[in-house]
C-alpha cells in the first residue's frame, strides 16, 4: 500500500512539473474543476460561496505560518478559493427560468441583433427582447433569444436591426432525453435564453432601425465588404467560401458545401478562428524580426491593433476573440524577454476567458482551438526534428505540414468523434491542400478588398481569386467522393477520457522511454487504458445487442422507434425530423438502418416487433373500434395525445402489460393516469419524467 501511495505521489509531481509548470496553468486547471462541478452537480450556489470565504480566511491564516505547514495551508486555501470561484461564477451566469414563458404564448417586441441566415425553411437570427406587455415575463426583458422566422412569411425579408411585435412561446429545447446534442444547453452557453418560431399569423413587422452598438456596426460593415467581392466578379459557391474564410460570414454557404468540408475534415477553415488570426500573426512576426529591439513596441502596438481590428471585422465571433486574445498574449510575452513561452500565453488567455465567461469551458470551439494549439506546441517540435535531416525543401515542407496536421489532429480527434460522431479518414491529405490554399485565399481575399476600388486591377485580381477558390472547392469535393472518406463512430464520455489517456501515455512512452516508464509507468497505463477502452466498447455492444430498445422522444410529434441488433422500425408522421433526432442514438446502439412507417399505414395503429405486440393510441382512435369481442391483449400500450384516462379503456377495450405515456399526453391527465395504472397494477413509463429510452429484454 505504501509503495502504491508513493508511486501515485511521484506520478502526480511529475505531471505537475511537466504540464503545469505555469502559474496560469494551475489557475486554469483548478477553476475548470470548480466550473465542471457546478455544471454537473446540484450543489447550492452557497456551497461555492462558502468555499471562497473559507479559502480567503485560510490564506490569511497561512501568512502567520512561515514553516512548511503554512505553505501547504496556503496551497490548499488558494485551491479552495479558485474552486469556489469557478463554481460561483458559472452559477452567476445562469439564464432566467422559462417555466412560465414556455407554457403559453406571450407578446414581445424584439430587435434583431445579428444578420438573418437562411437555414432550411427559416430565417434564423439572434434577437433581443426590448419590451413585453405580460407582467409574468418582464424578467426576460434584455435577454437574447434565437428567432426563427418562416421563409414564406408575409413580411419584408428580415435584416439586421429590424423590430417585430411577436406573440409566441419562448422555449429552451433539449436533446429529447436521448443523450445526444443538447441544443438547449448549447443556446444557454452562448447567452441565448431560448428559441421562438414566427409564422405569418403570430408576428408583425414594426420598423427597421440603425446599428446601435459596435457589434451591429461590424455586421453592417461586413455586408458592405461582401458587396465589394461581388463587384469584382466573385459569385455563387466561390463567394460563399471566400466570405467564410476571410470575413467569417457563413450565411451564403449551402448545406452541400458545409457537408463536403466537414467530411474532408477541413470545416475549420470555414470558421474564422485561430488559423486565420494566425495568418495575420505570422505577417506581424515577419515585421517583428526585421525591426530593431528599440522599435519593437511599435510593432507590438500596431500588431495588437491589427489583430483586434480583424476580430471586429469578423463580428467578434467567440472563436476569433479566443484566438485574438491568445495571439495578443503571445505577442506581449514575446516582447517581455527570454522567459517567453507559448504555454504560458496559452494558459493565461484560457484563464482570463474562463473568468469572463465560465461557459466558455464547455464550448466545443474553445476545446478544439486550445487543444490544437497545445498539440502543435507540445508535439510538433518533436516531429519537426525528424524533418531537419531531409535536404529537399519541397519534401521537407510537405513533411512539416503533415507534422503540424498530425500534432493538431491527434489532440482534437477524440473531441471531434465525441461531439460530431464522425472521423475524416483522409484528413491528412485534405489538410495538406488547406496548408497550400488557405494562406493564398485568406491573404488574397483581404488584399482584394482595397484592390476592388481600383478599376480593371480589381477585376483581374477577382478573376484570379475566383479561380483559386474554385480549384480548392473542387479538390475538397473530390476528396470527399473517395470511398470511406468518413467513418461514423460513437464514443461515451468515459471512452473519451480513455482516448486522451492513451494519447498522452503513448506519446510520452515513445518520447521518454525508460525515464517516463520509471516515473509514470507509461507502458502500464497505456496498455491498461487501451484494454479498458476495448472492454468498454465491447461490453456496450454486447449489452445493447441483446435488447429491444424502444425510443419515444420528448416531443409533441409522433415518433415511435423500436430496434434490436438486426431490425429497426420507425413509426412517424415526420420522418426527416425524426431521423435527425435519432441518428446519434442509432449510432450509439449500433442499430441497423431504419424502416420508416407512416402512422397512416398502420393497421389500427398496432404492430408486432419480435414476439411482443404494440399499440399506439392517439386522438381516442380506439373508441371507433369498439365491439363485443374480448379486450385486446397488448404487451405495450403507447398513449399519445387526445386520450382520456379511463378505467374502462384499460379493462374493457385493452388489457396492456405496460403503458408508456408520451409527451403528447396533456399534463393535467398525468396524475389521473398514475392513479389509474397503480390501481390496476399496470407498470408504466412516463417519457417527460423517466426519459425517452426504454430498454427491454
Amino acid at each position: 500500500m505504501t509503495y502504491f501511495v508513493i508511486s501515485i505521489d511521484k506520478s502526480f509531481r511529475w505531471v505537475s512539473e511537466k504540464y503545469f509548470d505555469s502559474v496560469f496553468a494551475r489557475l486554469f486547471f483548478i477553476l475548470s474543476i470548480g466550473v465542471i462541478v457546478a455544471e454537473y452537480t446540484t450543489f447550492e450556489t452557497n456551497v461555492f460561496f462558502v468555499s471562497i470565504v473559507v479559502g480567503l480566511l485560510f490564506m490569511i491564516f497561512s501568512t502567520f505560518r512561515v514553516n512548511i505547514l503554512g505553505k501547504w495551508i496556503f496551497i490548499f486555501s488558494w485551491s479552495l478559493f479558485l474552486f469556489g470561484s469557478g463554481g460561483w461564477l458559472l452559477r452567476r451566469t445562469q439564464l432566467p427560468d422559462l417555466a412560465d414563458a414556455s407554457l403559453l404564448p406571450h407578446t414581445y417586441i424584439v430587435e434583431l441583433n445579428t444578420p438573418p441566415l437562411i437555414q432550411g425553411d427559416y430565417y434564423r437570427a439572434e434577437a433581443e427582447i426590448i419590451h413585453t406587455s405580460d407582467s409574468t415575463v418582464t424578467h426576460l426583458i434584455g435577454q437574447t433569444i434565437l428567432l426563427n422566422q418562416s421563409s414564406d412569411s408575409f413580411a419584408p425579408t428580415p435584416s439586421l436591426c429590424d423590430k417585430y411585435l411577436i406573440h409566441t412561446r419562448i422555449s429552451r429545447p433539449d436533446d429529447y432525453g436521448l443523450g445526444g446534442f443538447d441544443y438547449g444547453k448549447y443556446l444557454t452557453r452562448h447567452g441565448l435564453c431560448g428559441v421562438a418560431y414566427l409564422y405569418p399569423n403570430n408576428f408583425k413587422y414594426l420598423s427597421s432601425g440603425q446599428p446601435s452598438n459596435l457589434r451591429a456596426h461590424t455586421y453592417a460593415f461586413r455586408s458592405q465588404l461582401i458587396e465589394r467581392f461581388q463587384m469584382v466578379g466573385i459569385a455563387d459557391t466561390q463567394l460563399a467560401i471566400l466570405s467564410a474564410i476571410t470575413l467569417g460570414d457563413k450565411g451564403l454557404l449551402s448545406t452541400d458545401v458545409k457537408d463536403s468540408f466537414s467530411a474532408a475534415g477541413v470545416s475549420h477553415i470555414l470558421v474564422v478562428s485561430g488559423m486565420h488570426v494566425g495568418f495575420i500573426f505570422a505577417v506581424i512576426l515577419l515585421l517583428f524580426k526585421r525591426i530593431s529591439s528599440e522599435r519593437r513596441w511599435l510593432i507590438v502596438l500596431l500588431g495588437l491593433l491589427t489583430l483586434w481590428a480583424y476580430a471586429l471585422l469578423s463580428g467578434l465571433a467567440p472563436s476569433v476573440v479566443r484566438a485574438t486574445f491568445m495571439f495578443s498574449m503571445i505577442l506581449l510575452f514575446r516582447v517581455l524577454g527570454e522567459k517567453y513561452r507559448v504555454e504560458h500565453a496559452l494558459a493565461f488567455s484560457a484563464t482570463i476567458l474562463i473568468l469572463l465567461n465560465p461557459n466558455t469551458l464547455f464550448d466545443v470551439g474553445f476545446q478544439l482551438s486550445y487543444l490544437a494549439v497545445f498539440g502543435i506546441v507540445y508535439l510538433y517540435p518533436k516531429l519537426h526534428k525528424l524533418t531537419l535531416s531531409v535536404k529537399s525543401s519541397p519534401i521537407r515542407w510537405l513533411l512539416q505540414s503533415v507534422a503540424v496536421t498530425i500534432s493538431a489532429q491527434l489532440f482534437t480527434f477524440p473531441i471531434v468523434i465525441y461531439n460530431f460522431n464522425q472521423f475524416p479518414l483522409y484528413f491528412v491529405v485534405s489538410n495538406l491542400f488547406v496548408a497550400l490554399f488557405a494562406p493564398i485565399i485568406f491573404l488574397g481575399g483581404i488584399l482584394l478588398l482595397p484592390l476592388s476600388f481600383v478599376p480593371y486591377l480589381g477585376s483581374f485580381a477577382g478573376i484570379i481569386i475566383n479561380f483559386v477558390v474554385g480549384i480548392f472547392s473542387q479538390i475538397i469535393t473530390l476528396i470527399t467522393s473517395i470511398p470511406y472518406a468518413t467513418t461514423n463512430v460513437y464514443i461515451s464520455l468515459f471512452e473519451l477520457v480513455l482516448l486522451y489517456i492513451i494519447v498522452f501515455c503513448g506519446i510520452n512512452w515513445i518520447e521518454l522511454r525508460n525515464i517516463f516508464a520509471l516515473r509514470f509507468k507509461a507502458p502500464l497505463y497505456f496498455l491498461l487504458s487501451l484494454l479498458l477502452f476495448a472492454v468498454s466498447v465491447t461490453l456496450a455492444d454486447y449489452y445493447y445487442s441483446r435488447r429491444n430498445v424502444l425510443i419515444i422522444p420528448e416531443t409533441n410529434r409522433l415518433i415511435v422507434n423500436i430496434f434490436s441488433d438486426n431490425e429497426n422500425i420507425l413509426f412517424t408522421n415526420q420522418p426527416d425530423f425524426a431521423q435527425r433526432q435519432l441518428e446519434r442514438t442509432w449510432l450509439k446502439f449500433s442499430a441497423p438502418q431504419p424502416t420508416v412507417v407512416s402512422d397512416t399505414t398502420l393497421v389500427h395503429n398496432a404492430f408486432t416487433f419480435g414476439s411482443e405486440e404494440y399499440l399506439i393510441l392517439r386522438d381516442n382512435v380506439f373508441r371507433y373500434l369498439q365491439n363485443n369481442s374480448a379486450p385486446l391483449s397488448i404487451d405495450c400500450l403507447i398513449i399519445e395525445r387526445g386520450v382520456y384516462p379511463s378505467e374502462r379503456l384499460l379493462t374493457e377495450f385493452i388489457k396492456p402489460k405496460r403503458v408508456v405515456l408520451t409527451s403528447g399526453v396533456w399534463h393535467g391527465y398525468l396524475e389521473k393516469y398514475k392513479q389509474l395504472l397503480n390501481d390496476l397494477s399496470i407498470s408504466y413509463h412516463i417519457i417527460p419524467e423517466d426519459g425517452a429510452i426504454i430498454t427491454m429484454k
